[in-house]
């Protein structure tokens, strides 16, 4: 009798992919982009003061609230997207096949859904927010992936910058500075 031992490509606790592996994957939709002229997205997701998050109520709220928001991701988007870490605080989502206007239509959506939710930590009600940066490419605007990643996390932190529930698109995509779609309608 055969064994066979099942590979596991996400992080076992959260279902994501780690850092290393987004990598290996930005690096191989990256080339098929390049090669067939289809435009990628890149973006990354901050959740909004989560620093103050974790010195109020702790990190066991910290982590409930990343794994809900994690999970919200993991059901709005498509069985050929990917998500993954990036950093401790931030999640990376590649969107092979989508432009920048698509991918702002799956941030906005997901920004909503997560201002939606009402979290509870120890009789304590909370609401959250995320901000995101995107940044896409299309059409032999640079020659390596981790430029437009790069971009996306740029983006992010301007995102963060500006304030809370924020979208902001890389200026090289000729998109408005930033999306303020504020509140969850």
């Amino acid at each position: 009798m055969s064994e066979f031992k099942s590979i596991t490509f996400t992080d076992s606790e959260a279902g994501l992919f780690s850092f290393a592996q987004m990598n290996h994957l930005m690096k191989v939709e990256f080339a098929r982009a390049r090669r067939y002229r289809l435009p990628l997205a890149f973006v990354v997701f901050v959740v909004d003061r989560l620093s103050d998050l974790s010195k109020n109520f702790g990190y066991k709220a910290r982590d409930l609230v990343l794994e809900r928001f994690q999970s919200v991701l993991r059901r709005e988007t498509r069985s050929c997207d990917f998500v993954g870490r990036f950093t401790d605080d931030r999640v990376l989502l590649l969107l092979p096949h989508t432009d920048a206007e698509g991918a702002r239509v799956l941030v906005n959506r997901v920004r909503r859904i997560v201002a939606m939710q009402e979290f509870e930590f120890e009789g304590k009600a909370f609401r959250v927010t995320i901000s995101a940066g995107i940044s896409q490419y299309r059409d032999g605007n640079t020659l390596f992936f981790d430029t437009v990643r790069d971009a996306a996390e740029m983006a992010a932190q301007r995102a963060a910058a500006i304030g809370d529930h924020v979208m902001y698109m890389d200026s090289a995509q000729a998109s408005p500075p930033g999306d303020r779609n504020a509140g969850p309608g």
